[in-house]
Protein backbone atom coordinates (compact mmCIF):
# COMPACT_ATOMS: atom_id res chain seq x y z
CA UNK A 1 0.00 0.00 0.00
CA UNK A 2 2.82 2.38 0.86
CA UNK A 3 4.30 1.85 -2.61
CA UNK A 4 1.00 2.94 -4.18
CA UNK A 5 0.86 6.20 -2.22
CA UNK A 6 4.52 7.21 -1.98
CA UNK A 7 7.51 7.18 -4.33
CA UNK A 8 11.01 5.95 -3.45
CA UNK A 9 11.82 9.34 -1.87
CA UNK A 10 8.88 9.11 0.51
CA UNK A 11 6.90 11.83 -1.28
CA UNK A 12 3.24 11.48 -2.23
CA UNK A 13 2.97 10.38 -5.85
CA UNK A 14 1.85 12.95 -8.45
CA UNK A 15 -1.37 11.10 -9.24
CA UNK A 16 -2.44 11.51 -5.63
CA UNK A 17 -1.60 15.22 -5.80
CA UNK A 18 -4.05 15.48 -8.66
CA UNK A 19 -6.70 13.90 -6.42
CA UNK A 20 -5.79 16.35 -3.61
CA UNK A 21 -6.08 19.29 -6.03
CA UNK A 22 -9.50 18.15 -7.28
CA UNK A 23 -10.78 17.61 -3.74
CA UNK A 24 -9.57 21.09 -2.74
CA UNK A 25 -11.28 22.59 -5.80
CA UNK A 26 -14.55 20.90 -4.85
CA UNK A 27 -14.21 22.09 -1.25
CA UNK A 28 -13.43 25.62 -2.44
CA UNK A 29 -16.82 25.72 -4.17
CA UNK A 30 -18.42 25.63 -0.73
CA UNK A 31 -16.58 28.87 0.04
CA UNK A 32 -16.86 30.44 -3.42
CA UNK A 33 -20.65 30.19 -3.66
CA UNK A 34 -21.48 32.15 -0.47
CA UNK A 35 -18.77 34.71 -1.19
CA UNK A 36 -20.06 35.18 -4.74
CA UNK A 37 -23.65 35.51 -3.58
CA UNK A 38 -22.69 37.99 -0.86
CA UNK A 39 -20.87 40.14 -3.40
CA UNK A 40 -23.86 39.99 -5.75
CA UNK A 41 -26.13 41.04 -2.87
CA UNK A 42 -23.85 44.04 -2.37
CA UNK A 43 -24.51 45.03 -5.98
CA UNK A 44 -21.37 43.71 -7.66
CA UNK A 45 -22.23 42.80 -11.29
CA UNK A 46 -21.86 39.13 -12.18
CA UNK A 47 -19.33 39.93 -14.92
CA UNK A 48 -17.03 41.50 -12.33
CA UNK A 49 -16.99 38.26 -10.36
CA UNK A 50 -15.12 36.30 -13.04
CA UNK A 51 -11.70 37.16 -11.52
CA UNK A 52 -12.95 35.62 -8.27
CA UNK A 53 -12.92 32.19 -9.93
CA UNK A 54 -9.29 32.72 -10.92
CA UNK A 55 -8.47 33.85 -7.39
CA UNK A 56 -9.91 30.63 -5.95
CA UNK A 57 -8.03 28.54 -8.52
CA UNK A 58 -4.78 30.32 -7.66
CA UNK A 59 -5.52 29.85 -3.96
CA UNK A 60 -5.97 26.11 -4.34
CA UNK A 61 -2.82 25.94 -6.46
CA UNK A 62 -0.89 27.83 -3.78
CA UNK A 63 -2.18 25.47 -1.07
CA UNK A 64 -1.05 22.41 -3.05
CA UNK A 65 2.36 23.90 -3.81
CA UNK A 66 2.75 24.88 -0.15
CA UNK A 67 1.81 21.36 1.00
CA UNK A 68 4.38 19.93 -1.42
CA UNK A 69 6.98 22.34 0.05
CA UNK A 70 7.80 23.72 -3.39
CA UNK A 71 7.92 27.18 -4.91
CA UNK A 72 5.23 28.64 -7.16
CA UNK A 73 7.85 28.69 -9.91
CA UNK A 74 7.60 24.88 -9.97
CA UNK A 75 4.16 25.28 -11.57
CA UNK A 76 5.14 28.15 -13.84
CA UNK A 77 4.48 31.26 -11.73
CA UNK A 78 7.59 33.29 -12.40
CA UNK A 79 7.32 37.06 -12.63
CA UNK A 80 10.37 37.94 -14.71
CA UNK A 81 11.20 39.77 -17.95
CA UNK A 82 9.85 36.90 -20.05
CA UNK A 83 6.52 37.09 -18.19
CA UNK A 84 6.37 40.87 -18.69
CA UNK A 85 7.01 40.51 -22.44
CA UNK A 86 4.36 37.85 -22.77
CA UNK A 87 1.87 39.89 -20.75
CA UNK A 88 2.59 43.00 -22.84
CA UNK A 89 2.30 41.12 -26.11
CA UNK A 90 -0.94 39.42 -25.06
CA UNK A 91 -2.42 42.71 -23.89
CA UNK A 92 -1.55 44.46 -27.15
CA UNK A 93 -2.93 41.60 -29.23
CA UNK A 94 -6.12 41.60 -27.16
CA UNK A 95 -6.60 45.34 -27.60
CA UNK A 96 -5.82 45.11 -31.31
CA UNK A 97 -8.32 42.31 -31.82
CA UNK A 98 -10.99 44.21 -29.90
CA UNK A 99 -10.64 47.21 -32.23
CA UNK A 100 -9.93 45.23 -35.39
CA UNK A 101 -11.98 46.19 -38.47
CA UNK A 102 -12.15 42.48 -39.43
CA UNK A 103 -14.33 41.44 -36.46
Amino acid sequence: MKKILFDSGGRLRNGWWIVVFIVLMVVSRFVYTPVSRALQDLGVPTDWLEPLRLAFLLGVTWICVHLRKERLSSVGFVLDARWARGFGTGTLLGIASAFSPWR
